[in-house]
């Protein structure tokens, strides 16, 4: 969950250092970042993290990984929201010119939230959704 302050951020691992290959580069270190652009743009985009962003604490540096995961993001909660998104689109790559249009559920009597449904981002790759109010 992104709390939208403005801009807040949070990191994403994949998968479990105990489970899988990690020695071996078999593994995904994502940034994830939320940020109001303006008053009616907001963004959330996932992008390669180095190691040592995700943890300072560690010496060791890496280059994010190369984890290649079937696994998609099942929904993206937002709380907070004071209003109702006019549209909410998923861009796959920085370049994208047109993106794909994503369904989302709002409550706004009681907790401020925004669920967007099924983004079908992969977890381990990059991409932008871009809210517009």
């Amino acid at each position: 969950m992104l709390s939208p302050l403005l801009s807040s951020s949070f990191a994403l691992s994949s998968p479990s250092s105990k489970l899988f290959d990690f020695k071996s580069g078999k593994y995904a270190y994502r940034r994830i970042n939320y940020e109001q652009v303006n008053e009616d743009n907001h963004e959330i985009n996932s992008i390669r993290a180095e190691y040592n962003d995700l943890n300072s604490t560690q010496e060791n540096t890496t280059n994010g990984g190369n984890f290649e995961a079937e696994n998609k993001i099942e929904r993206i909660v937002l709380m907070g929201i004071e209003k109702k998104p006019a549209s909410i689109t998923l861009f796959t790559s920085s370049n994208d010119k047109v993106g794909t249009s994503l369904e989302f559920d709002v409550d706004l009597t009681t907790i401020n939230t925004i669920i967007i449904k099924r983004p079908g981002c992969h977890i381990a790759n990059d991409w932008r959704v871009s809210i517009q109010f």
